[in-house]
């Protein structure tokens, strides 16, 4: 494998290079002012109450998309520096979780370079996101759902490599793990669901498996623990001000309907992504490649294969239903990035397993009816395949064209003038003349009562902002 490996060189630098590059062009946007409007008004603890009264029990995105506004107004720093800070910090997280679930899939007989494989995974985890924006460039994209899938796909696939190995889940970690579990569960209301439908799982592996400790009082802290952030975010006072607002959801029946209905239209446009598709190939030919390296087969255990595809169903049904039950429509499509972040980890474990338990008699096949197809045509189809995933391409042409360079200028150049001029009655501002695919939001509107010019309006202490030359009529 090691010869072959310096294929993936010019695949990583012309792929991972532009997305990386982005998160130092991502500027505050929209949602980012209405929380930071409250953080300046009643400070972090008393704007994430004012919020959980009034709007939301999402108690950890109140603190996450409030923590830039705090930390510019005490550093003295402008505002899209913490949220470039928090792109990098979720890029570390992404790295994380990269490297572990390579670890975890592709053997170390297979002969791969240190951290190459790691680096592979990020770049597919990257570029095939449903959303870049909200994955790495916008604070309130990323922190109720990008961060709670890190969480989430981390904790199943340590205790799915726990389950497989026999092994014990030492009771001292619930001193950390309950509390971050609690925490995350109140990024929304379907995680903590999420949640102790992978810490079930870990309990069936085990029973399934046989020959390893249960732990029931280890699981059922840390499904208590979860279900106790939920009742946190669905006790929320403000749930009742939002539902009434949106008052297309809470039909339970449609629910029903509707939400296996999203989930099934999900995975007919999103689980077939050509980089997927080929980093699970590359991890199937890794594991065939060590077996046939080492001499020895590892055990096969077709309960390891389909418990990762299992719990993303149930996980992709919670979410769906979900936004459903919360909006009467189909889950929006940051939340849904919480759902495909998630099952590409979970399909990485799943093709490893099933490489051990039916890649004799899919290599046998494959070998009787396109013998031409080696290990080497394979992994250069992977190559390939992973070389088109589409965010990568989307993140050069943004950065290449000079779209995000120009968005990232002016909008620095905005928001000096919003935060250095006096308090004023009108505020007018040019409207965004580059709008980079990746990093756009929404803008400020010619109308002072739009949403956005509001929250931009309070958070810089101006009567009324909007875009334009000339102050709109108000007498319309």
């Amino acid at each position: 494998m090691t010869r072959i490996a310096w294929l993936w060189v010019p695949v990583l630098l012309a792929g991972l290079a532009p997305v990386v590059c982005l998160v130092f062009y991502s500027v505050p946007q929209a949602d980012d002012f209405f929380y930071g409007a409250l953080a300046r008004e009643h400070g972090l603890a008393g704007g994430i109450a004012e919020m959980y009264g009034s709007w939301s029990g999402r108690f950890l995105i109140s603190w996450l998309i409030m923590l830039p506004t705090v930390l510019a107004d005490e550093t003295g720093a402008a505002l899209i520096d913490p949220v470039r800070g928090g792109g990098l910090l979720m890029l570390g997280a992404l790295a994380g979780l990269a490297f572990y679930t390579a670890r975890l899939v592709i053997p170390k007989a297979a002969g791969w370079p240190a951290g190459l494989a790691g680096l592979v995974f990020l770049y597919v985890l990257l570029a095939n996101a449903r959303s870049l924006r909200d994955t790495l460039y916008w604070v309130p994209g990323f922190a109720p759902y990008a961060v709670p899938a890190v969480i989430g796909a981390a904790l199943y696939a340590w205790l799915h490599g726990a389950a497989a190995r026999g092994e014990r889940v030492p009771p001292g970690h619930l001193l950390w793990l309950c509390p971050l579990l609690a925490v995350t569960a109140g990024a929304n209301e379907f995680t903590g669901p999420a949640l102790v439908t992978i810490v079930a799982a870990s309990v069936v592996l085990r029973a399934g498996l046989g020959g390893r400790p249960l732990q029931p009082l280890v699981h059922a802290a840390l499904a208590l623990a979860a279900l106790a952030g939920t009742a946190i975010v669905l006790a929320a006072p403000g749930n009742d001000v939002r539902v009434a607002q949106q008052s297309a959801g809470g039909d339970v029946l449609e629910t029903l309907v509707w939400g296996p209905i999203y989930f099934l239209n999900y995975l007919a446009l999103r689980v077939d992504s050509p980089g997927l598709a080929g980093w699970l190939l590359l991890v199937a030919l890794a594991v065939r490649g060590a077996e046939r390296i080492s001499g020895t087969p590892s055990p096969a255990r077709p309960l390891l294969v389909w418990m990762p595809l299992a719990v993303f169903a149930a996980y992709g049904l919670l979410a769906f239903s979900a936004g459903v039950y919360g909006l009467g429509s189909l889950l929006p499509g940051r939340a849904q990035n919480q759902v495909h972040l998630t099952f590409m980890v979970l399909a990485s474990l799943s093709a490893a397993e099933a490489a051990r338990f039916y890649g004799p008699a899919l290599s046998a096949w494959l070998q009787a009816r396109a013998p031409q197809l080696d290990r080497r045509r394979l992994a250069l189809i992977a190559v390939v395949l992973i070389a088109l995933s589409p965010q990568s391409w989307r993140a050069a042409y943004d950065l290449l064209s000079g779209e995000a360079a120009g968005f990232a200028a002016e909008n620095r150049t905005r928001l000096a003038k919003l935060e250095e001029s006096p308090a004023r009655k009108k505020f007018l501002v040019p409207a965004w003349q580059h709008r980079p695919a990746l990093l756009v939001q929404e803008d400020m509107a010619p109308d002072p009562l739009h949403w956005i010019n509001l929250n931009i309006a309070d958070y810089y202490g101006h009567a009324a902002v909007a875009t334009g030359t000339d102050w709109p009529d108000e007498s319309q």
